[in-house]
């Protein structure tokens, strides 16, 4: 429904039924379109609002414009990538995909060591992903070296290891590794 110019009254005018509901009920039901707790209101012209619903489908995901830059619009907060399947995001490949949904998630772990600097530790992601996340691992030292092994990364965890650099140098009991993992949902 649009929004109507308020109009100039004149003193001692006869106001008819059709000016009042157009200048009060049509204009307030033009500025209050929301039916449910989380919408959110947007204008779709200069005089024209609609509503975006918000729920549970849109818990977690990021509002964005859309690709006409538009109107606002729930997804993820990646546009777009690469790879070679839809579903898994650490396959490699020239396929291009435009995600619904997905988000990135962050943190770091402190994974125990050897005297050799060798260790391992299992991350659980805070939120799960539906599918296998692309992961970035980053040591606080220069001495280790930290990866994640393919097989060893799934939708809800990965498996993080350490192993020695060519550096020696003094013995750590543990090492801090700093992680980001980037998927859908």
């Amino acid at each position: 429904m649009s929004f109507t110019a308020p109009r100039t009254w004149v003193y001692g005018e006869t106001v008819t039924e059709a000016q009042f509901n157009e200048q009060f009920r049509d204009n307030l039901n033009a500025i209050w379109v929301g039916t449910n707790a989380g919408d959110m209101d947007y204008y779709t012209s200069n005089a024209t609002k609609s509503r975006l619903a918000g729920g549970t489908a849109n818990a977690g995901v990021c509002l964005r414009m859309d690709s006409g830059g538009t109107a606002p619009e729930y997804g993820g907060v990646v546009t777009n990538r690469q790879g070679g399947t839809a579903t898994d995001w650490s396959v490699a490949g020239t396929n291009i995909y435009t995600p619904a949904k997905s988000i990135i998630q962050c943190g770091m772990i402190t994974v125990p060591t050897t005297s050799t600097y060798v260790g391992s530790a299992t991350l659980i992601f805070p939120v799960a992903f539906s599918a296998k996340p692309i992961i970035f691992l980053s040591a606080r030292s220069s001495v280790v070296y930290v990866y994640a092994p393919d097989g060893d990364i799934t939708n809800t965890q990965c498996t993080i290891g350490t192993g020695k650099d060519s550096y020696v140098g003094q013995a750590l009991t543990q090492q801090t590794v700093f992680w980001l993992a980037i998927g859908p949902v």
